[in-house]
């Protein structure tokens, strides 16, 4: 896909809240739809996975797997976000890199977890580490 034509999300994006099975293992169909009803009562874009939507209670397996059956249900990528962030930097690259591939390019990534005296160098070091490594190949 051309950089002309990758998507860019714009207007008024919602937090989706995640929706888990009874056995706390991701619901996908049902967030999925979650997020479908949220752009069918007329928002531009949603949020999959940010704080509001558990983000970090949810293994990077699942998150692949969501990512997965966004594109089988073919979701708008030009109206997702989706949460990649990690404590682990490591999986917060593989994710990011994970979602860019399969089309969607819009990533909420978090700051470094760590005190209130977290250095401003710390954190541009971190952001920049994982830029770094999502622009290499492996």
């Amino acid at each position: 896909m051309s950089s002309s034509s990758k998507n860019k999300i714009k207007g008024a994006l919602a937090a989706s809240l995640t929706a888990f099975k009874k056995d706390l293992s991701l619901d996908i169909k049902l967030t999925i739809k979650h997020g479908q009803d949220l752009l069918d009562q007329g928002l531009d874009g949603v949020v999959f996975f940010g704080t509001t939507g558990e983000g970090n209670s949810i293994n990077i397996q699942e998150k692949k797997q969501f990512i997965d059956a966004l594109v089988n249900e073919k979701f708008e990528n030009d109206k997702v976000m989706i949460g990649t962030g990690s404590c682990a930097l490591p999986d917060a690259i593989d994710l990011t890199r994970y979602s860019v591939e399969a089309g969607i390019y819009d990533c909420l990534i978090l700051p470094p977890f760590t005190t209130k005296t977290l250095k401003m160098k710390v954190c541009l070091l971190t952001f920049q580490r994982l830029f770094k490594k999502l622009l290499m190949k492996n």
